[in-house]
């Protein structure tokens, strides 16, 4: 007959995975910025308790630390590629104590010092993400911490020893991660009640860039990233088709790039622009410099739209000057471009204003009340229609 503490370690195992793979999903999705450092400790800290829980007598009841240490080196492996890898000494003191506690149990024969030190040393690496989250704390997946916080208190119940070795991790995990759950729901509420009106304030945007920000609504809708950008449909969409091409790097404006970056940009503005035409029959293009911006951050605008320039700048010819293609912004620092089609122009600055090209597209397609994206950041009709448009274009890229 099964003992029930093998059913029971199961069940422990089942809720590791439960409760990892929407973490892994958020991670992949861009939702959520593991912290790699955090992640390798808990793996190898991870694996030092596991091998003291087999020591102690724990039996069946170490299975669920052991397959988490796996998922936390998955995650680690992730994080290099997604995460959060901005790694300080306190994070480089974390690894060596952990190296410590290897040591005590392995070379000194003090298997419960080596598991105090443990515990403590993963304890104090869960600082770097307590730290992020504390700022943005939809940075992480809530769920899979409660679902960690039941697990790691389930699998006390499958112990086949009582002892110091086999108790330690799971009593200190459990209460960990009922704790850092906690500091989520709190600091969620906290920032969900901030006022809207300043958090899209003209000085918190200049504080707060958006596109600096891996977690900002500005990134939802990631379509692709590459070494040095970032592809994303535009949260507030004009039309069906208005994808943004984002530096990681903070700079002010095309013009501003350096010659291995606009290197980098220069296919990817070739590439999107021949989707966004072939995929949606037109299209459009516009930047500001430093002029008329309001997230001081370069963004291209790419969008499905086709007219008259003079739609656009109504004022006259004689605000245009033709330009041959984005090559013409090379050194420029105050400059207002934009595209239909095949033609491209610089448009006079002395007419330029906050969200410049926003406003006259907006206008130019019959929807001068969408041009302010901070007035229609939390309309839930528009959002609607804003996802489901955003949707539908990241469908037609990856399907590209």
């Amino acid at each position: 007959m099964i003992s029930y503490k093998i059913i029971i370690s199961l069940v422990a195992v089942v809720l590791t995975f439960v409760g990892y793979v929407p973490y892994v999903r958020d991670v992949l999705k861009k939702k959520t910025t593991p912290h790699s450092f955090t992640w390798f400790i808990w793996g190898l800290v991870g694996f030092i308790g596991y091998g003291l829980q087999v020591f102690g007598g724990a039996g069946v009841g170490s299975w669920a630390l052991l397959v988490a240490c796996c998922v936390c080196f998955f995650i680690f492996i992730l994080s290099l590629r997604i995460g959060d890898k901005d790694i300080t000494l306190s994070d480089i003191i974390f690894f060596l104590l952990a190296l410590v506690s290897l040591f005590l149990w392995l070379v000194v024969k003090q298997p419960v010092w080596s598991a105090i030190l443990a515990v403590t040393v993963e304890i104090l690496g869960f600082i770097p993400t307590i730290r992020k989250s504390w700022n943005n704390p939809y940075s992480e997946t809530l769920f899979t911490y409660e679902v960690c916080f039941f697990r790691h208190g389930l699998s006390i119940f499958a112990l086949q020893q009582f002892n110091i070795l086999t108790l330690l991790y799971p009593i200190v995990w459990s209460l960990a991660n009922l704790v850092f759950a906690i500091i989520l729901i709190i600091r969620r509420r906290v920032f969900d009640k901030k006022s809207v009106q300043d958090t899209l304030s003209e000085e918190h945007i200049r504080e707060h860039c958006p596109f600096c920000d891996k977690g900002a609504l500005a990134l939802t809708y990631l379509l692709e990233e590459t070494t040095h950008f970032r592809i994303v449909s535009d949260y507030n969409p004009l039309t069906d088709a208005h994808i943004l091409i984002i530096p990681k790097d903070h700079v002010s404006s095309v013009g501003e790039y350096s010659d291995e970056l606009f290197a980098e940009f220069s296919p990817i503005y070739e590439k999107v622009s021949k989707f966004v035409l072939s995929k949606y029959g037109s299209v459009s293009s516009f930047e500001h410099g430093k002029i008329g911006q309001t997230v001081f951050h370069s963004h291209m605008h790419v969008l499905s739209f086709t007219g008259d320039p003079l739609v656009i700048i109504p004022e006259g010819e004689k605000y245009l000057k033709k330009i041959t293609g984005i090559k013409a912004l090379r050194g420029k620092t105050e400059y207002l471009f934009f595209s239909v089609g095949n033609k491209n122009w610089l448009v006079d600055t002395a007419l330029g204003e906050p969200r410049f090209f926003r406003n006259r597209f907006a206008k130019a397609l019959g929807i001068p009340e969408r041009a302010n994206w901070k007035n229609t950041q939390n309309d839930p009709v528009l959002r609607q229609e804003f996802d489901k448009k955003n949707k539908r274009c990241k469908e037609l890229w990856q399907s590209a």
